[in-house]
């Protein structure tokens, strides 16, 4: 099979380009190149009433290791690396429930991505007194 010197050019480089990023991400002072990192993900919640069993809709509020606010359908994840992660989980006619998570994983090193221990955790949340 004969190649161009064009197509062989191009096919140099995609084989090259694999190598080419392990190299720079070599030990001493050299430059590293971030691969493209997905959001690792801490904690999925699994959010249900006490009384009836059934999934609730819920507002969680997230400080900690990642900061943030989302609604959640009886299931949702939150997204961040290892840390302390305070939840207060409410919802209309239950009573707010603040829980602490420790999540573990690897800090991002000098060439990589950051990587959770996913926590799955189970809510129950308590109707409120009237």
């Amino acid at each position: 099979m004969a190649f161009s010197s064009v197509e062989f050019g191009k096919m140099l480089r995609l084989h090259a380009l694999p190598l080419t990023l392990l190299a720079a991400c070599g030990s001493g002072s050299e430059a590293c190149v971030m691969p493209p990192c997905p959001a690792p993900i801490a904690l999925q919640l699994d959010v249900r009433s006490a009384a009836s069993g059934s999934a609730l809709n819920v507002t969680v509020a997230v400080s900690g290791a990642a900061t943030t606010t989302l609604p959640c359908n009886g299931f949702c994840v939150v997204t961040g690396g290892p840390g302390t992660y305070q939840l207060d989980v409410s919802a209309p006619g239950y009573t707010t429930l603040h829980s602490t998570v420790q999540v573990g994983g690897v800090a991002a090193p000098k060439c990589g991505c950051v990587s959770s221990d996913t926590k799955v955790v189970a809510i129950s949340l308590i109707p409120a007194e009237s």
